[in-house]
């Protein structure tokens, strides 16, 4: 068996074989018997698995399924379109003489010595084939067509029944009818179709497509050539007819498959093509070809005679003509050639000709020279009308000729009102336009489907592939040169393309609205140029110096040049133009082509001697769009995803976010960057903040940022290593001798107008700056990264810089706040110890001490980094410090801040009860004992103090608990610590993605975990009487005065103010509902009457129900308010159906996905909403930062311009496309 597949291997692959003699041809037959004996059995075993999983199933819908599997996998063209154009040009009683011809007919007719068609396979076509070729324009084509018509007919006789025939007419033009791959797939879908009901053809296609292809959904070239060899050798008689060779990209290739073919003996092949093929020259013997040339003359005729029989009956030509002499004459110019015959009576039937001059033009016998005089004929056609119909003419061919991409006939009528009109109604439009475009043709062009075309591919030919002054033709009475030159056309077609955006295009969003993105469907029914000429006049703008000929050698400036600098100059001045114009090139998902545009403008900027005598400042033009091109460079960085997703945001956030003075900035949003405007840096001080964070106080009406700056002489130390040559500890040692002068910049900004109200600059400690950095200063991916712990209070009075806290306090209206501070005591922890003594060792002996180095040498390559986080509670009373080391459980400490507001001196001190160690790290998956990876530089937790009682709440992964035998539960535990009873109860909650975030419900019931991938977890927090922070408020911090100044320095040791928590309120009463965006116009200010501030970090959670009812997301760069859907959260009933509102989109900045987004509420429908991006705390900073980051700011929206969708999570991602439900 394996020998019989091997045979059939080889057969279906046509390999090498000689066939010379007698025993070649007996061997040859037995090749034939072993392979359908192996056939057999491959099918058959194919047959009985078939059979054993469709027992069940019937039988003709299984046959039905399997052949529209079939079909798609072989994927055919639309190939009968071709032949259907070829029979409507057939004259009844045409094409005789090929099909009374003896090559045809022996072609046609069985061969009795099938053996003979096998001999000289190898070299060249034999008996089976033929080829027809002749010169444009003979009608190869409907010839084709006749000879598959014919074939057609007789295999529908009894005696022929098993005869099979297929067909494919390449297209030049068409690039899916032009490939070898397409005409075998089409070849392919013929033989299915004529054979569906046979099994034995079926079961080959199958099991080509099951068993031997390599699994794509649709066949490759190489199996459909192998498919149709096994067809081919499985049929008793096939033709194949191929039309066009000449047309087709690999010819080629397709005539060497077609030689293998013909080795079969029950294949016929006819080709069809021009005379210029070199396989076909050398591989058909002459006495096998068929030629047009001299063949067609009664074909002709016949034509003639019923074309100028209809001319006579239409009174286009008098009542006495001789009609059979008429049609000699017209018959000896046509010389055998179909288009030439068409070409004239399309001439002819003019209605620009008087009965005299159609007779006159009879009466000119001489023989065409060739298609250029008959084409100039044509022309000079052209040339007799009206100066308008011979503009549109130019107009239509030039379009035609020099277009990137074929237009319609609707784009092509408004690219020509474009060209000529500033004004877009209906009474600048033509009547009957396909029929006047014919008309003004001459019948040089026609439609097909729809879509204007030239006659014949002979014809552009004819208008492009000969010398520049021998291409146009010249009107002799006005001198127009009809078809331009390639320059001077590219400048009609992108002056079109300009005034048509400019003037035909609405200046405003393309839907007609600001929160409704407009679809391609509707664009295209109401604007049907607008792709084109959005996507292509900066393509046809470039191409006019294609050729760098254009106006270097000219003295001035061309007239077609001087009104395209208008037209641009006047385009890129309407800032709305310009927005409608980016939302379409959006929309189309083409996005300008801002590389081309710059290089045209270096070239006017080089040339500028050329175009002094232009009617704009070309200089100045050029300085303009190059400006432009970077506002739109930075566009599609920034918004580039976006725009393709929602073209219609260009109406909304991107001028906020990006403005340009090409574009009219939004009144719906405002965008303000959170910075000090008279703040100005020090020389002393590097240039960038090596960290920043920000945060929004509870009640929503200040924001805190504190920022962290190095000296500058770190700085220029950093900017002087060398990353990748020196080693990381002699870096360390360098960099950890800058510890001097570093500062830490708090500064407070109002929400409602984003004002500045209160800046303080603190120097930092030297020392507490080198254990810093000798702690922690390392490298990842070739960037230095350090761990530096910032945080700011819930209330905004108090922030923690490393280990020391600073409090704010102020003491009246007008008076400047005073700052008092501490540090965390941590003498008792080893790793300070260790950092201290090097800290001391290295200000006696020197940063560069040689056992300091061998030390940090030894440090580094053990990968011992020490970092750790801290948090204030709520009310400033404690402060949280988690610490990490490599190898070592994780230290969390409780430190209480003491109350004392006298004394200046007094130190932070720990509670003995409040420290605990823990693991807090995700374990090693490889390490079975369940102990920890030596080296982990990541948080995987979580912590966050309760708002009302004295509860710490930590998430972290712990997958070391293990189930039955081999089972492993992953989950994240959450621990609930009493800190003044020093208790701790946990419990495990799934999924167990990392925690990102813990958070609590307004009432203080629930702590919300936020976790990766959306996950969601609702814990519940047990009551403690009476151990609830402190609620007393301070009158006195109430207002932070307008008239703030810079705070100056204050000692390092001095004392803490205390501070309580002015929002501290008890809300476990409140009631929470689903909020309804749908009923409601203004959906926020019926929410604020529950919540005064949303945010990322806090949900609306209903107690009742246990569910969240209002959450903002940051997803995708997308601010959203919206519903969760019900299998996220742990215990819920909600429907599958979802609430949203998009409140912002964001550009792709670095760092907007790590952001904290809190959203303040509308009291009034007059209320704008703002919308606070703060910068959340990164477990690293990076030393020097390679890309742009985002500065906290707030948004300022308006409320009517709101996009709200209502659905389920597929639906919203569909927003993207487009759909978008209007917000009122």
């Amino acid at each position: 068996m394996q020998h019989h597949h091997l045979i059939l291997g080889h057969a279906i692959r046509l390999a090498d074989f000689e066939m010379l003699d007698d025993i070649q041809k007996r061997l040859y037959k037995l090749d034939i018997q072993i392979e359908g004996r192996a056939v057999k059995e491959s099918t058959n075993l194919y047959n009985d698995r078939k059979r054993g999983k469709d027992a069940s199933a019937d039988h003709g819908s299984n046959r039905d399924y399997a052949i529209d599997q079939i079909r798609a996998w072989v994927n055919p063209p639309d190939f009968d379109t071709a032949l259907i154009r070829a029979r409507k040009l057939q004259e009844d009683g045409t094409t005789a003489w090929l099909l009374g011809n003896a090559i045809f007919e022996q072609w046609k007719t069985p061969c009795e010595d099938v053996m003979q068609q096998a001999v000289s396979a190898q070299s060249c076509f034999s008996e089976n084939t033929f080829w027809l070729h002749g010169n444009p324009g003979h009608g190869k084509t409907v010839l084709a067509g006749s000879v598959v018509s014919n074939i057609s007919s007789s295999t529908r006789d009894a005696s022929t029944k098993d005869q099979t025939m297929c067909y494919f007419f390449f297209e030049s033009a068409k690039t899916d009818m032009n490939t070898p791959l397409q005409a075998y797939s089409a070849l392919l879908a013929q033989i299915l179709q004529q054979h569906k009901q046979s099994d034995s053809i079926l079961d080959k296609y199958s099991y080509l497509k099951d068993c031997a292809s390599r699994g794509q959904r649709t066949a490759t070239e190489e199996e459909l050539l192998d498919l149709l060899n096994f067809c081919c050798r499985s049929l008793k008689r096939i033709f194949i007819i191929l039309d066009g060779l000449d047309e087709c990209v690999d010819h080629g290739a397709v005539i060497s498959a077609m030689l293998k073919l013909s080795a079969i003996p029950s294949v016929r092949l006819a080709f069809f093509s021009r005379p210029n093929v070199p396989s076909l020259l050398r591989l058909v013997p002459p006495g096998r070809r068929i030629s047009v040339k001299g063949m067609t003359m009664d074909d002709i005729r016949i034509y003639l005679s019923n074309r100028l029989s209809e001319l006579l009956d239409d009174g286009l030509l008098p009542d006495t003509t001789d009609l059979s002499d008429l049609s000699e004459r017209l018959l000896q110019r046509a010389a055998g050639m179909f288009l030439w015959a068409k070409l004239m009576i399309s001439y002819l039937s003019s209605p620009a000709l008087t009965i005299n001059e159609r007779l006159e033009a009879c009466e000119d016998t001489n023989l065409p020279e060739g298609l250029d005089e008959m084409y100039e004929q044509i022309l000079g056609l052209v040339n007799k009308s009206t100066q308008s119909s011979r503009m549109l003419a130019r107009r239509v061919i030039t379009w035609i000729l020099y277009g990137f991409q074929p237009l319609n006939s609707e784009e092509l009528h408004e690219a020509l009102v474009a060209g000529t009109s500033r004004k877009r109604d209906t009474y600048n439009r033509y009547q009957n336009f396909e029929d006047t475009l014919v008309l003004s043709c001459a019948g040089l062009v026609d439609f097909e489907y729809g879509y204007p075309r030239l006659i014949h591919l002979s014809l552009r030919e004819y208008f492009m592939g000969q010398e520049a002054a021998d291409q146009a033709f010249l009107v002799q009475t006005s001198g127009l040169r009809f078809i331009p030159s390639p320059s001077e056309a590219h400048m009609e077609l992108a002056l079109a393309c300009i005034q048509y955006l400019t003037y035909h295009l609405p200046a405003q969003p393309l839907s007609g609205k600001v929160t409704r993105d407009a679809s391609i469907v509707d664009i295209q029914r109401t604007f049907p140029f607008c792709a084109y000429a959005s996507g292509f006049w900066i393509t046809h703008v470039y191409n006019i110096h294609a050729d760098n000929h254009s106006q270097q050698n000219t003295d001035s400036v061309s007239p077609a040049y001087n009104a395209l600098f208008v037209a641009i100059s006047s385009f890129i001045a309407q800032k709305l133009v310009l927005m409608t114009w980016i939302e379409a090139c959006y929309t189309h998902q083409m996005p300008p082509l801002v590389t081309l545009l710059r290089t045209w403008t270096m070239y006017l900027r080089l040339n500028k001697s050329v175009f002094r005598g232009a009617p704009v400042d070309v200089q100045a033009l050029s300085s303009d769009i190059e400006e432009f091109c970077s506002d739109l460079d930075n566009l599609r960085l920034c918004w580039g995803s976006k725009l393709l997703q929602n073209p219609g945001c260009v109406w909304e956030e991107v001028t906020a976010f990006n403005p340009s003075r090409f574009l009219q900035t939004t009144s719906a949003m405002v965008y303000k960057e959170l910075r000090s405007e008279g703040q100005t840096n020090s020389s002393k001080m590097s240039k960038h903040a090596l960290r920043e964070i920000s945060q929004t106080t509870q009640d929503g009406n200040f924001v805190g940022k504190l920022s962290i700056w190095p000296s500058a002489a770190f700085e220029s130390v950093y900017n002087a290593v060398f990353i990748q040559n020196d080693r990381i500890a002699d870096i360390v040692t360098r960099l950890c001798a800058e510890c001097d002068g570093w500062t830490a910049t708090y500064e407070v900004y109002q929400v409602d107008d984003g004002s500045h109200k209160l800046t303080i600059h603190e120097m930092l400690p030297a020392d507490e700056v080198f254990y810093q950095l000798e702690q922690s200063l390392w490298l990842q991916c070739r960037k230095l990264v350090i761990q530096f712990p910032i945080s700011i209070s819930q209330d905004g009075y108090a922030f923690s810089v490393l280990r020391t806290v600073y409090n704010v306090s102020i003491d009246g209206e007008d008076a400047k706040p005073q700052v008092t501070s501490a540090t965390i005591p941590l003498d008792g922890f080893e790793q300070w110890v260790f950092s201290k003594s090097i800290y001391e060792q290295s200000k006696r002996g020197g940063f560069g001490d040689g056992s300091l180095m061998t030390t940090r040498r030894h440090r580094t390559s053990c990968h011992n980094i020490y970092t750790y986080w801290t948090c204030l509670s709520p009310d400033n009373r404690y402060i949280c410090f988690v610490d990490q080391e490599c190898g070592r459980p994780n230290t969390v400490a409780i430190i209480s801040i003491p109350m004392a507001t006298n004394d200046r001196d007094c130190r932070l001190e720990a509670s003995p009860v409040a420290i605990r160690k823990m693991w807090l790290r995700v374990p090693d998956p490889n390490d079975t004992t369940c102990t920890r990876a030596l080296w982990d530089d990541r948080k995987a937790f979580a912590m966050a103090f309760h708002p009302y009682q004295a509860d710490l709440v930590i998430g972290f992964y712990d997958g070391t608990g293990h189930g039955g035998g081999d089972v492993v539960n992953l989950y994240n535990k959450i621990c609930i610590w009493d800190i003044e009873r020093n208790t701790m109860s946990h419990q495990h909650v799934r999924p167990h993605y990392p925690i990102k975030r813990i958070r609590f419900s307004d009432n203080g019931k629930y702590a919300i975990c936020e976790m990766d991938k959306d996950g969601l977890a609702v814990i519940p927090i047990p009551e403690r009487p009476n151990k609830r922070f402190s609620t007393m408020v301070f009158d006195k911090r109430k207002h932070i005065p307008k008239n703030m100044q810079n705070v100056q320095t204050r000692p390092q040791n001095a004392g803490l103010q205390p501070a309580s928590s002015p929002r501290a309120v008890d809300r476990r009463s409140e009631k929470h509902e689903t909020l309804d965006l749908r009923s409601n116009q203004f959906p926020l200010v019926s929410l604020s009457s529950r919540h005064q501030m949303l945010s990322t970090g806090s949900l609306a959670l209903d107690v009742n129900a246990l569910r969240v009812s209002a959450r903002v997301t940051l997803d995708n760069e997308n601010i959203e308010l919206r519903l969760p859907r019900a299998s996220r959260l742990k215990s819920a009933d909600l429907p599958s159906q979802q609430d949203q509102l998009l409140l912002t989109r964001l550009p792709a900045m670095h760092g907007f996905e790590h952001a904290a987004v809190d959203v303040k509420l509308p009291q009034t429908t007059d209320d704008h909403v703002k919308i606070i991006l703060n910068k959340g705390a990164q477990p690293w900073s990076k030393v020097q930062l390679d890309e742009a980051q985002f500065s906290p700011a707030i948004l300022y929206r308006d409320q009517r311009s709101f996009r709200r969708y209502h659905g389920t999570e597929g639906q919203r991602n569909g927003i993207a496309g487009g759909a978008s439900r209007d917000c009122g």
